[in-house]
């Protein structure tokens, strides 16, 4: 979260590739709603048009970092680091595959209260890994894409007044499946291109999990809960890039803005949580238990950029926030790929 941006035709890409697209995620560096050539590796092909042919195989590592409200009270940011390998290869003209691997994690803790020389902190810990797995098909005027992402998360965390100790751990499945395509504002003979990248697709996510509460006051309470909550959604993703190409590089400055819509929900949607003396309901599709999942009704934009040589290299930076959560996310994301 997507934060990803996907590929005009394929994941290795073609001589006339030079698209970049937003995915609908909140994360690129967590790649976690992968969509054939995703956000990190998406320079690649965009840029392949410098290579003497294009490339066959890519790989590429990839780290992330994003910031949010932990506890949703305005007082307990919390940044998670994420990094990951990927690797994509074209398997012929009009059909590629790609894979993916991911882990992220965050640790903070925050001042409860204070009294005198006493002091209390909250804090929480949180652990997670996924992989991916994705293909992608050219019918030459479009591109259908095909992903599967399961990742696995626990989550441990203390606040006080009572001292409350909460431990959540999920699973989450995520099918995304997309139609795509770029179109060209600039003049076939222009040397430098102006794109615009349009996207509209669904996902199917299933999200398992299980919190246990241990509230301790004069009589210690144990709660356990465990919940399953599908959603199926929409979602929209629109692009404006530049390809500035010099004689050994080329550079593509891009921004973009995406949407989800909720079509069907069934399950638990939301949750009590404890929060030191309050019980607070969580909604489970704001982003705060599972990055992979489209948030309802929100969306996000993107700025960022992308670097090729025509040696086999390229890099990415990408800059997102979310749009309408309940809280904002925001991410900052660097790729480098290698093609061969």
């Amino acid at each position: 979260m997507s934060t990803k941006r996907k590929s005009e035709r394929s994941i290795i890409g073609s001589a006339e590739s030079k698209s970049v697209l937003p995915c609908h995620s909140l994360n690129p560096a967590l790649l976690k709603s992968l969509m054939v050539g995703g956000a990190l590796l998406q320079s690649t092909v965009s840029f392949a048009v410098l290579a003497e042919s294009p490339p066959q195989q890519i790989i590429t590592a990839f780290y992330g970092q994003s910031e949010y409200d932990y506890f949703g009270d305005g007082e307990s940011e919390i940044s998670t680091d994420s990094k990951g390998i990927s690797y994509a290869i074209e398997l012929s003209d009009s059909w590629s595959v790609a894979a993916v691997y991911q882990e992220s994690n965050g640790k903070e803790r925050w001042l409860a209260f204070e009294r005198d020389n006493l002091q209390a902190f909250s804090g929480a810990n949180i652990e997670s890994s996924g992989i991916g797995v994705a293909t992608s098909w050219d019918a030459k005027s479009y591109t259908l894409n095909l992903s599967y992402n399961q990742s696995e998360a626990e989550e441990q965390s203390v606040t006080y007044l009572p001292r409350v100790i909460e431990r959540l751990v999920s699973d989450t499945q995520v099918v995304d499946f997309s139609i795509e395509n770029s179109v060209s504002l600039s003049s076939e003979t222009s040397r430098n291109q102006w794109s615009l990248d349009w996207e509209v697709g669904v996902q199917q996510a299933i999200f398992d999990a299980a919190i246990n509460e241990q509230i301790n006051l004069e009589v210690p309470v144990l709660l356990s809960t465990d919940i399953e909550l599908e959603q199926l959604s929409g979602f929209v993703n629109l692009a404006v890039s530049y390809w500035i190409e010099e004689e050994d590089y080329a550079i593509t400055p891009f921004t973009s803005i995406a949407w989800n819509t909720e079509l069907n929900t069934s399950g638990e949607q939301s949750v009590l949580l404890s929060r030191g003396g309050d019980a607070r309901p969580v909604n489970l599709l704001d982003g705060r238990f599972s990055n992979e999942i489209n948030v309802p009704d929100s969306g996000e934009w993107q700025v960022g950029v992308g670097l090729l040589f025509v040696d086999g290299w390229s890099a990415d930076l990408i800059y997102t926030e979310s749009v309408a959560t309940d809280y904002s996310i925001r991410d900052v994301s660097l790729s480098l790929s290698f093609f061969f």
